[in-house]
C-alpha cells in the first residue's frame, strides 16, 4: 500500500492527508459529548468513547485493505492473462504481487461492495449508508433552527427551557420559543432545499473558511471552560457512571468517529502510503485526546451542559464587546458549518434512495 496518488495526478502530502482525515472526524459530532459525559459519567464515558474509537479504527483500517485489494482486483485483467496463459498472482514476483495492492484508483465504499458483495450485501451497504446520512440531515434540521432560535430568544438564565417559555418579555404570547425554534426550521428548509434541488456544492475557499471557523470554535471553547474551572471551580460534579444515560452516550460516541465513508476519497491522493495505518492510529489518538479534554472541561465547568455545547457560551455575564463577538461566533457555528454540509449530505441520500428504489425493482422483477 505504499504506492503514489492517483493517476490524474491531483494528490498532496501525507501530512496533508492526515489533517483532512482529523478534520473529516473532529465534526459538529462533538458537540454533543458533553452532555452525554456529564449525564452518563465521565467514567462510563471515557471508556465508551475509548472503545468506540478503537472499534471505529480497525473498521477504518478494513476499508484501507479493501482499497489494496479491490485495486489489484482492477489490475488483474482475467481475461488477458487467461489468453496468455498466465495463471494471474501466482506466476507474478514478490515485488510485483506487492506493486499490485498498491493504492492509485480511488475506489469508493459502494464501488467495493459492488466489486465483492452480492446483491444483498450491495442492498444491505447502501441501506445502512442510507440510514446514517438520513440521521445526519436529522441532526443538521434540528442543531441549526435551535442555534438561531437561542441567538433570537433572550437567556433562560441556566435552567433548562421547556420551549413554552416568550422568545422575549416584550413579544407577543403566542412567540414562544418553540415558535420561533419552529420557524428556524422553516426559514432553513426554505434555504438548503434550492441548494440540493441544484446541486450546490463547497468551493474550496469555502472549505478553508469551514475548517478554520470550525478549529477557532473548538479552542475557544476548551479555553473558556478552562477559564472558568480554574477561576469559579467546578459547578457540576458528574457521577462515575450512571446506566441510564447509556443509551444516548452509545449513540454519541458512535457518531463521533464515523468517517468511514470518506476514507478512499482522503487516502487514495496521499503520495505515500507508508504505514498509513500506524498514522492512522495516531491520528485516532489525537482525536480521542481532544474529544477528552473538551467534554470533561464541560461536563465539569457547567452546572446544566446543553445538548449542543455551544450554547452554553451564550449570555456571558460579561457584556464587553469581545466576549459578545465570541458568544455570537460560537451561536452561529453549527449554522455555518452545518448549513454548508446540508445540500452535500443531502444529495448523496438521494443518489443512495434511487440506487436502493433501483435494487428493489431488480429483485422483484427477478
Amino acid at each position: 500500500m505504499a504506492g503514489g496518488g492517483p493517476a490524474d495526478g491531483q494528490t498532496y502530502s501525507t501530512s496533508v492527508g492526515l489533517l483532512y482525515i482529523f478534520n473529516l472526524i473532529v465534526g459538529t459530532g462533538a458537540l454533543a459529548l458533553p452532555k452525554a459525559f456529564q449525564t452518563a459519567g465521565y467514567g462510563l464515558s471515557i471508556a465508551l468513547l475509548v472503545v468506540s474509537s478503537f472499534v471505529s479504527y480497525i473498521c477504518a483500517t478494513f476499508i484501507i485493505e479493501c482499497m489494496g485489494i479491490a485495486n489489484a482486483y482492477l489490475d488483474n485483467d482475467k481475461e488477458k492473462k487467461r489468453i496468455n496463459g498466465y495463471d494471474g498472482f501466482a506466476e507474478m514476483s514478490e515485488h510485483e504481487q506487492k506493486a499490485a495492492f498498491e493504492i492509485n484508483k480511488r475506489i469508493e465504499v459502494s464501488e467495493m461492495a459492488h466489486m465483492f458483495l452480492g446483491k444483498f450485501g450491495v442492498l444491505l451497504s447502501y441501506l445502512f449508508l442510507t440510514v446514517y446520512l438520513f440521521g445526519d440531515l436529522a441532526i443538521y434540521s434540528t442543531a441549526v433552527p435551535k442555534s438561531l432560535m437561542n441567538v433570537i430568544c433572550s437567556s433562560t438564565n441556566g435552567t433548562t427551557p421547556t420551549g413554552h417559555e416568550l422568545c422575549r418579555e416584550d413579544w407577543p404570547l403566542f412567540l414562544t420559543r418553540y415558535a420561533v425554534y419552529r420557524f428556524s426550521v422553516f426559514v432553513f428548509m426554505l434555504i438548503v432545499t434550492p441548494m440540493v434541488l441544484v446541486g450546490i456544492t463547497r468551493t474550496k475557499y469555502v472549505q478553508l473558511a469551514t475548517s478554520f471557523s470550525r478549529w477557532t470554535a473548538f479552542i475557544l471553547m476548551i479555553v473558556l471552560a478552562s477559564a472558568q474551572l480554574i477561576k469559579e471551580g467546578p459547578e457540576a460534579s458528574p457521577p462515575v457512571a450512571e446506566l441510564s444515560g447509556f443509551g444516548s452516550l452509545f449513540g454519541v460516541t458512535v457518531y463521533a468517529f464515523m468517517c468511514h465513508h470518506s476514507i478512499p476519497s482522503l487516502i487514495t491522493p496521499m503520495r505515500k502510503k507508508n504505514s498509513v495505518n500506524s498514522l492512522l492510529f495516531a491520528v485516532y489518538t489525537l482525536v480521542i485526546l481532544f474529544y477528552l479534554t473538551l467534554s470533561l472541561t464541560g461536563s465539569f465547568a457547567f452546572a446544566s451542559v446543553q445538548d449542543v455545547y455551544t450554547f452554553n457560551f451564550f449570555h456571558d455575564k460579561n457584556t464587553s464587546f469581545i466576549y459578545l463577538i465570541t458568544d455570537y461566533f460560537l451561536m452561529l457555528f453549527p449554522v455555518f458549518t452545518l448549513t454548508s454540509n446540508y445540500p452535500i449530505v443531502a444529495i448523496t441520500l438521494i443518489n443512495n434512495l434511487k440506487v436502493l428504489v433501483t435494487l428493489f425493482g431488480n429483485t422483484e422483477s427477478s
